[in-house]
């Protein structure tokens, strides 16, 4: 669960400035565009248990393993869903607490990089289901394994999984950094390489109640990413711009009851693009 809110907490600081930056570019919108008659979703997304443990790497920034294996009672709501297409979802992510979960006992856990094995420890006393390692990680090499094991405890059995870390970056060539995106017309989002698998996408904001509107488009095995109108129509009106990331995130999952994902996260600075959002 911390996974998709703590890949972005260092970056989070820029967008500010970035967006700022981005403003200054904007152009006026275009007119004679006609807005599709729809409405947001309205449907709150929650989960009862996270197992999940990401290996995290957005250059030039260090790497950090974020791992949750948590039951919720009652679920944990942590979205509401706007909107959607196949590959893309518009939420709105409600502001960060610590909900009230109970760990799951898998026994100890260990994450192995490159041949460097690491426990994984609470992130503090009062949060036993929150993990991270207990250590330096180090930097994953292209093309290395990265593994994930446990003994196996009372809620979840032993699992064995592996990765090859992502030999290589994607990089945005669209949009381009500064760019005005027009609401109520598709946009789209491209990148290079063109032929990479497990791709996603990210376009985010914050609001200043500490919630968080997002697009988020994986995984992906495609470039171009197209977002109709139907979709872009629903950017949260108070909201004008957003910073976009593209990178890979591989995921493999192990077949014990509840399931255990091990994910990898990996993007770059040729990645971040920061645009200016405008209503026609």
């Amino acid at each position: 669960m911390t996974g998709w809110r703590a890949a972005e907490d260092d970056e989070a600081q820029d967008e500010a400035t970035d967006d700022a930056a981005a403003e200054d570019d904007a152009v006026e919108p275009e007119d004679g565009i006609t807005c599709p008659d729809v409405a947001p979703e309205d449907t709150p997304e929650s989960f009862e248990i996270s197992a999940v443990i990401n290996v995290i790497w957005g250059t030039p920034a260090a790497p950090y393993i974020s791992a949750t294996l948590c039951r919720y009672d009652p679920p944990f709501e942590w979205a509401t869903l706007w909107g959607s297409t196949d590959d893309c979802r518009m939420r709105l992510l409600h502001p960060w607490t610590v909900p009230s979960a109970v760990a799951l006992d898998a026994g100890e856990v260990t994450v192995e990089i490159d041949g460097t094995p690491l426990g994984l420890v609470p992130m503090h006393p009062s949060m036993p289901c929150f993990l991270q390692a207990d250590g330096t990680v180090p930097e994953p090499t292209p093309g290395g394994t990265i593994r994930a094991w446990s003994t196996g405890g009372a809620d979840i059995a032993a699992f064995d999984l592996s990765l090859t870390f992502p030999e290589t970056l994607p990089e945005f060539t669209t949009p381009a950094a500064g760019e005005t995106l027009l609401t109520c017309t598709p946009w789209t989002f491209a990148w290079e390489p063109t032929d990479l698998t497990d791709v996603w996408v990210q376009m985010r904001r914050l609001l200043p109640d500490d919630s968080e509107f997002e697009i988020t488009c994986r995984p992906l095995s495609r470039s171009p990413v197209v977002l109709p109108a139907e979709l872009t129509a629903l950017w949260h009106p108070d909201l004008d711009g957003a910073s976009v990331w593209v990178g890979v995130e591989p995921q493999v999952t192990s077949t014990t009851d509840p399931p255990v994902t091990l994910g990898i996260s990996y993007s770059g600075e040729a990645a971040h693009r920061s645009v200016s959002v405008a209503r026609p």
